[in-house]
C-alpha cells in the first residue's frame, strides 16, 4: 500500500456546521472539537503524530490531518485505539491521488461517539 497524506475523522453524531463562511463558528461546533477532536488529538500524539509534524483542519463535523507519511500499519493501530473511545462504523483507504476531485491519498474513520 501507498502511503497516505490525509487523514480524515467524521463524526456521525451530527452536522455542527453553519450555512455560511468557515469563520463563522458555531458554539455547537467548538463544544464538538474540544470534546470529541480532543480525544483524537491525544490517540494521534500517543502514536507518533504531533503537531511538529502534522498539521489539522476542522471543518463542521470532520477533522483533517496531514501528514507526510501513513501507511497500512499504522491505519490498523489507529483503528484499534480509536475503537477503544469510539464505536467506528466506517474505514476507507484511498492510496491513489485522485484527479477528478483533486484529493490526495488519504484514510478516513467514520465514528459514533459512545
Amino acid at each position: 500500500m501507498q502511503a497516505v497524506k490525509e487523514i480524515h475523522f467524521i463524526n456521525y453524531n451530527y452536522s455542527v456546521g453553519s450555512n455560511s463562511t468557515e469563520s463563522d463558528i458555531t458554539d455547537v461546533m467548538q463544544d464538538t472539537w474540544s470534546r470529541v477532536f480532543s480525544k483524537i488529538e491525544n490517540i494521534l500524539n500517543v502514536l507518533g503524530i504531533t503537531p511538529q509534524i502534522s498539521s489539522i483542519t476542522r471543518n463542521e463535523n470532520e477533522m483533517i490531518v496531514y501528514v507526510n507519511y501513513f501507511n497500512l500499519a499504522n491505519t490498523l493501530d489507529l483503528l484499534k485505539k480509536l475503537e477503544e473511545v469510539f464505536k467506528v462504523t466506517w474505514l476507507e483507504v484511498d492510496n491513489e491521488y485522485d484527479d477528478w476531485y483533486q484529493t490526495d491519498p488519504h484514510i478516513s474513520y467514520g465514528f459514533y461517539e459512545i
